[in-house]
């Protein structure tokens, strides 16, 4: 047993002893960091986009004044530089949790009952790969990119 099962077993003990849900219907703690992860990420990206906004209403509103245009492209350039590192987080964030999750730290018989666990809960889900989800179907890294 790994040192993340135990920890989820346990978690899954206190957990039931306080009457929350456990077992497959309860989000495991990689899911829990990633949605975390893509609430935050997201108002950040949100913040940006009302930046970009507003810098565009400043410079637009300028009518020749050099400082306050300056002061729009300043603002343009660091939203922009802001929503590509936001972009870039979230896109390495899902792909190192999507790993956690279902690659480099388990073993393919929990891979393959982690994909039935959310296939059953989302058959839409991009993982479940047109519904393959029994014995032979492919693994998350073997499924052709969308």
């Amino acid at each position: 047993m790994s040192a993340l099962s135990s920890f989820q077993s346990s978690l899954d003990s206190a957990a039931g002893t306080g009457g929350f849900a456990t077992g497959s219907t309860a989000p495991n703690i990689a899911e829990s960091i990633g949605y975390l992860i893509d609430i935050v990420l997201g108002m950040l990206g949100l913040a940006l986009v009302i930046l970009l906004v507003y810098a565009g209403f400043l410079y637009l509103t300028s009518q020749g004044n050099e400082e306050q245009i300056k002061k729009a492209k300043g603002t343009i350039s660091n939203a922009v530089i802001g929503i590509v590192i936001v972009i870039s987080a979230y896109a390495l964030t899902n792909f190192i949790l999507l790993n956690l999750i279902f690659g480099i730290f388990e073993d393919r018989g929990a891979v393959e009952a982690e994909r039935a666990r959310i296939c059953a809960d989302n058959p839409l889900d991009p993982v479940c790969s047109q519904n393959q989800t029994g014995p032979g179907a492919p693994l998350p890294d073997e499924l052709p990119s969308a």
